[in-house]
């Protein structure tokens, strides 16, 4: 898990570090921890978001405040799980903003700190193994995929478009190297233009076979030179 860890004061930041590795050392769970006591408008920690898991944070520091930066992550990285640490009753109402899981009061409690680390290892892929594609969107932003909440991706022009059931985005890739990225013999090609997950087909819409409808009610066109690979990993499945 890779944690960033917001905190002005040196006295609290010690304290939170040495409840995070009493907890790593419980546990056997790794913790990556990147500690930041100030956010600058062009510092690193407002670039380097692609590997951040988690963020603990002080919600007054300097520079940018830990609520102004917890709005920046998860506007760029809507995976990243938030926690703030805070002695201010008040922000309660504005974390559900950025859908913060934890208010975490100072000076901050071992068992509260256990708990919450507990929380966040649950539903990280390290433990439960689900596979993960992370898509770069833009010059900062990063969107991170569970891939089996994949529908499928289409090649577009100059472009990928990844599509779920909440939605779609586009990135400047290709599918190709997407398709490398994704959990091998999880998804097949339906067209020379789409990749699609096979678990998220229900079957075979006509005798056919030139269509196949999602779990979500779409269809999408199969390709002759595709038909017998979809049929195949179709009957896999059974």
């Amino acid at each position: 898990m890779n944690l960033l860890i917001l905190e002005d004061n040196t006295k609290d930041m010690e304290r939170l570090i040495r409840q995070i590795e009493a907890w790593k050392k419980e546990t056997g769970h790794e913790v990556y921890i990147q500690k930041e006591t100030a956010i600058q408008k062009d510092s690193y920690a407002m670039r380097g978001l692609l590997d951040i898991d988690a963020a603990m944070l002080d919600v007054e520091t300097p520079g940018i405040d830990g609520m102004t930066f917890a709005k920046h992550l998860r506007k760029y990285n809507s995976r990243i799980d938030i926690a703030f640490i805070s002695n201010r009753s008040e922000c309660l109402l504005a974390s559900q903003d950025v859908y913060a899981c934890s208010i975490i009061v100072k000076p901050t409690n071992m068992k509260k700190i256990f708990d919450l680390l507990n929380f966040w290892w649950e539903r990280s892929s390290y433990a439960k193994g689900r596979a993960i594609l992370t898509l770069q969107r833009g010059a900062y932003a990063v969107d991170k995929y569970y891939t089996d909440d994949i529908l499928y991706a289409q090649a577009l022009s100059h472009a990928v478009e990844i599509v779920t059931c909440s939605g779609r985005q586009r990135y400047n890739t290709t599918l190709q190297s997407i398709m490398k990225r994704l959990p091998q013999g999880e998804f097949c090609r339906c067209q020379r233009s789409i990749v699609v997950n096979v678990r998220k087909i229900k079957g075979l819409q006509d005798k056919k076979a030139k269509e196949i409808q999602l779990t979500n009610g779409e269809t999408l066109r199969v390709g002759p030179k595709y038909i017998d690979d979809v049929r195949a990993v179709l009957v896999a499945l059974v």
